[in-house]
């Protein structure tokens, strides 16, 4: 379960009854080799009857996940709101089914990898209707130069990307879009006049620019007076350059 971020969360006072809350006291985690087992601190009482399974709670594991909205407007205009959080328990998690809250609501289901304690875990909460993100060819525009041996032929792509909010708070964006590699040492592909630099954490430049990615991490303010969305726009150039008789596939634009 997560707190929602913000505003989102329910304000709820619970009192707590301390008598109540030792039947509550965490298992402890066992693990050798593959295997890990839970052994309760206190007694459970398990009803005879014909259910094949029952559900015990073993322990309640706080998270501070970090949220983050990404946008992959070359896919599709809604944005995503992501959440990635640590394994902050001594506890081993094994792989399985698991229902996601947000808050106090449920968001869906889905399936845990195994996770050592301290790894961390991404979870999907759906699209987030305050924000939107919209991707645009302003121009795209071809030339041919005459070199000393022939002649080379250049397109470029002018890109623009619009984001709007109307969040009431600022949010982080993670904006995704990609760019073509050559396999060609002919073909130059390049990257020009990104209007923000990349992002760069170190698992994006290791993985995903060498693949063509793009990715960059973008602050949008909270929304304008009277309600009126607070935008931000990111704009880049794709510039492909090969000699005039030199065959190239199909660029995506």
């Amino acid at each position: 379960t997560f707190g929602a971020p913000a505003e989102m969360a329910p304000a709820m006072d619970m009192p707590v009854n301390a008598a109540l809350a030792m039947r509550f006291e965490d298992a402890s985690a066992v693990q050798s080799g593959t295997v890990v087992s839970y052994p309760l601190a206190r007694a459970i009482t398990v009803a005879s009857d014909a259910q094949r399974s029952r559900k015990q709670r073993i322990a309640t594991v706080e998270t501070a996940p970090s949220f983050v909205h990404v946008a992959r407007p070359l896919v599709e205009p809604a944005v995503y709101l992501k959440a990635v959080a640590a394994n902050a328990s001594q506890y081993q998690f094994l792989a399985g089914p698991a229902t996601v809250f947000l808050g106090g609501d449920s968001v869906g289901a889905t399936m845990l990898p195994d996770l050592a304690p301290g790894a961390e875990m991404t979870f999907w909460l759906g699209t987030d209707r305050r924000i939107e993100a919209k991707r645009v060819i302003v121009k795209k525009q071809s030339s041919s130069e005459k070199g000393v041996f022939d002649k080379f032929d250049e397109t470029r792509w002018d890109y623009r990307v619009d984001l709007a909010s109307t969040d009431t708070r600022p949010v982080t964006v993670e904006l995704v879009d990609r760019i073509p590699v050559s396999r060609n040492e002919q073909i130059r592909i390049e990257l020009k006049e990104p209007s923000q630099p990349l992002a760069t954490d170190a698992k994006y430049l290791a993985d995903g620019r060498p693949q063509g990615m793009l990715k960059w991490i973008v602050q949008l303010p909270a929304r304008l007076e009277a309600g009126k969305p607070a935008t931000k726009s990111i704009s880049w150039s794709v510039v492909l350059g090969k000699p005039k008789d030199t065959q190239a596939t199909g660029i995506p634009e």
